[in-house]
C-alpha cells in the first residue's frame, strides 16, 4: 500500500495501479486501496469500466465510504448511463443533502429521463436551498408552469406588536 501511495505521489499511474492491485491480493478487504485504485482508473477514459468495478467493490464493503457514491454516479453519467447513476446520486444526496451540485446532477438526470415526479421534488429541494438558481427556476416555470414556489417567498417582515387597547372606561 505504501509503495502504491508513493507511486501515486510521483504520478506514476501505471505503477500505482499495479501496487494497489498487489496490495489487494494480500488484503482484499482494504477499502482504501479499492477506493484509491478506482480513483486512479477514473482519470483515464480507457479504464472507466474498471473504475466502476472497483467503486462497486467499495460500495459492497463500505456503502458510505467517502465520496464513493458521488464518484460512481459521475462515472455512470460520463458513460451516459443515467438510469444506473440515479441510485448512486440519490445515496450521495442522502449522505449530503446540502450539496447543490449533487442535487443539480440528480435533477438533470431526472430531466433527461423524463421522470417528472422525481424532477419536481428535486427542483423544489433546489429552490428551497437556492431560490435564485437559474436552471431550477427555468424548469419550474416552463415544465411545471407555475409562477412562484410558495416556500421560496421572502420571509415576511415582522409586524409591530399590537398594543393592547386601553379600556374605554377606567376600572372601578
Amino acid at each position: 500500500f505504501r509503495r502504491a501511495v508513493m507511486a501515486r505521489d510521483r504520478e506514476d499511474w501505471k505503477a500505482a495501479m499495479q501496487q494497489f492491485l498487489t496490495c489487494l491480493e494480500y488484503d482484499p478487504y482494504r477499502v482504501e486501496a479499492w477506493y484509491r485504485l478506482a480513483f486512479i482508473c477514473s482519470k483515464f477514459n480507457e479504464t472507466d469500466e474498471q473504475a466502476i468495478e472497483y467503486y462497486l467493490q467499495v460500495v459492497e464493503l463500505a456503502p458510505d465510504y467517502g465520496d464513493v457514491n458521488t464518484n460512481l454516479a459521475y462515472l455512470y453519467l460520463k458513460r451516459d448511463r443515467k438510469r444506473e447513476a440515479i441510485q448512486y446520486l440519490q445515496r450521495a444526496v442522502d449522505t449530503n443533502p446540502y450539496n447543490l451540485s449533487l442535487r443539480l446532477a440528480l435533477a438533470h438526470a431526472y430531466f433527461d429521463l423524463n421522470l417528472t415526479r422525481e424532477l419536481r421534488e428535486e427542483v423544489v429541494a433546489i429552490l428551497q436551498r437556492d431560490p435564485q438558481n437559474a436552471w431550477a427556476t427555468d424548469v419550474w416555470q416552463t415544465r411545471f408552469k407555475q409562477e412562484q414556489l410558495e416556500s421560496t417567498n421572502a420571509v415576511p417582515r415582522a409586524r409591530k406588536a399590537i398594543r393592547p387597547r386601553a379600556a374605554a372606561h377606567p376600572p372601578r
